[in-house]
């Protein structure tokens, strides 16, 4: 039987003498090369990692009986190491359902929370939205609703911004094709919003025929796309559409100037609308929840990271060959050298995190949160880490149910994102994994603009707090028949780039 830790020093050393890896500090006694190709050692690199840093690497079977290298039947060299990860996706079951943790239902061939893309190609991208703040395109996001195209989003800064469109506008025609004919051809309408120049005939908020042609251009975005603050009876309401949490370089001041002027304004109710929040980072996350915490719980346990069990105890030795960069991209000298992922504290007390008040802030009543099957990852963390502490009302659809993180491990021209850790809140809750289920049903809208008192999910939050019925016409038809057609098939990500090594120099 071979020795896996054997195949772990001569797999390493060998990928690291081809330049698949990037150079790590020398051992003392460099072992023989292990025999076989690019792509069979990269096969053993998914499994091996794997093996040492999956969430569910308990259920995992041994390197003879799993056999990473029977995953070279695909052209496509990236094809193989998919296949290969989802087969490994599969094996940890879900009690609750009796299914895969990792099952995806709209995509059985692919694991619902982990994935490999080619290094550096982490796309940036959730919907049309970068989550480094730095788009590239018409900012438009278009969706389907039986025979008609409408806007589903715009986002700030961007071309179709600045040419006046909004979410709801009724789309007549494409590049002059008549857009009720396009709505079969998934792939023609893609090429179109890919292209570096498109014509929109539409129908605006005042039934008006306009044309606009639109320009693809780098800008800088906007995570808030919407924001605006009522006088319901006795209650102020803050309200604001927050698409992503970017980066805390880009997220973190406009967030602060929300919350000022909400402040300001003294409101006593808050709507975060997450319907098309698909995650992003948890570092952003945390301060969002700071600045809605009342000041009474800081110092309060917010959350905690539960890695494995190996992690935990520090066992994960293959680490010392993924190098720790700071914030900025740079190594961070630890100990006389470049530290590692294997110079990380993955216990339970080194990554359990309180809450820490930010902003002006003070006299919220109640949250209300409309998600829906887009709102993913670091939304649902978010929505998670406040419910032991504040009213919590939810209004829409069923959220994703995604309560797994992780970070990036570089594999050769690859890096790939397994499922690392599972957040938990202060209640030990964090079993979302088929999502949240709202206390209000409503339907999304698209008709109409975010913010519209007759669009079916704000108006359902209207009338709780109003403590009416809510109108009858929100929401004219069924969010079943939406198709989206702005972006790839999306990834929902909670990534976590903050890193406590085990001891300072």
């Amino acid at each position: 039987m071979k020795n896996p830790t054997k195949i772990r020093q001569t797999l390493f050393f060998y990928l690291t003498l081809i330049g698949l890896l990037p150079a790590c500090n020398p051992t003392e006694e460099e072992p023989t090369p292990r025999q076989g190709t690019r792509l069979q050692l990269l096969l053993d690199s998914v499994y091996l990692y794997a093996q040492e840093t999956y969430l569910w690497n308990d259920a995992l079977p041994d390197y003879q009986t799993f056999d990473p290298r029977q995953y070279q039947y695909q052209p496509d060299e990236i094809a193989n190491l998919q296949q290969e990860l989802h087969t490994l996706s599969q094996y940890k079951i879900n009690p609750v359902t009796q299914m895969p943790y990792e099952y995806h239902s709209a995509r059985p061939s692919s694991p619902k929370y982990s994935f490999i893309v080619k290094k550096n190609t982490l796309s940036g991208s959730l919907g049309s939205t970068s989550l480094s703040g730095q788009n590239s395109g018409f900012g438009l996001a278009i969706t389907a609703l039986e025979d008609e195209l409408r806007i589903k989003y715009v986002l700030p800064g961007s071309p179709a911004a600045q040419a006046g469109l909004h979410r709801g506008f009724k789309l007549l025609q494409i590049n002059g094709t008549e857009a009720s004919g396009l709505i079969s051809t998934h792939t023609r309408i893609r090429q179109v919003l890919q292209a570096p120049q498109i014509t929109l005939m539409y129908q605006d908020s005042q039934e008006k025929i306009r044309e606009q042609t639109l320009s693809a251009r780098q800008f800088t975005g906007s995570p808030v796309i919407h924001e605006k603050v009522l006088r319901e009876k006795q209650h102020t309401v803050g309200y604001f559409v927050y698409n992503a949490f970017t980066t805390m370089n880009h997220s973190q001041a406009e967030l602060n100037e929300v919350f000022s002027r909400f402040a300001t304004a003294g409101i006593t109710d808050l709507v975060i609308d997450l319907r098309y929040n698909e995650g992003g980072y948890v570092a952003t996350a945390e301060h969002l929840a700071n600045l809605i915490i009342p000041a009474s719980f800081d110092g309060a346990v917010m959350y905690q990271e539960h890695y494995n069990s190996q992690l935990q105890a520090g066992k994960a030795s293959l680490l010392s060959h993924q190098l720790l960069y700071d914030a900025s991209g740079n190594t961070i000298p630890y100990q006389g050298r470049n530290a590692t992922y294997a110079d990380v504290d993955y216990s339970l007390e080194g990554n359990t995190y309180v809450f820490k008040k930010a902003g002006p802030l003070t006299h919220l009543q109640r949250i209300f949160f409309i998600t829906s099957t887009e709102t993913a990852s670091a939304s649902e963390m978010l929505i998670n880490v406040l419910k032991p502490y504040m009213p919590v009302v939810l209004v829409g659809s069923q959220s994703y149910g995604k309560p797994v993180g992780f970070f990036g491990i570089h594999i050769g021209a690859y890096t790939m994102y397994l499922a690392n850790f599972q957040l938990l809140n202060a209640n030990k809750e964090g079993d979302y994994f088929n999502g949240f289920l709202p206390s209000i049903p409503a339907r999304d809208d698209v008709t109409r603009d975010f913010g519209h008192p007759e669009e079916d999910c704000f108006a359902q939050v209207l009338a709780f707090i109003q403590g009416t019925v809510p109108p009858s016409n929100g929401g004219k038809r069924s969010t079943a028949q939406v198709q989206h057609f702005d972006r790839r098939p999306s990834r929902k990500v909670l990534i976590e780039n903050r890193k406590k090594l085990l001891t300072n120099e």
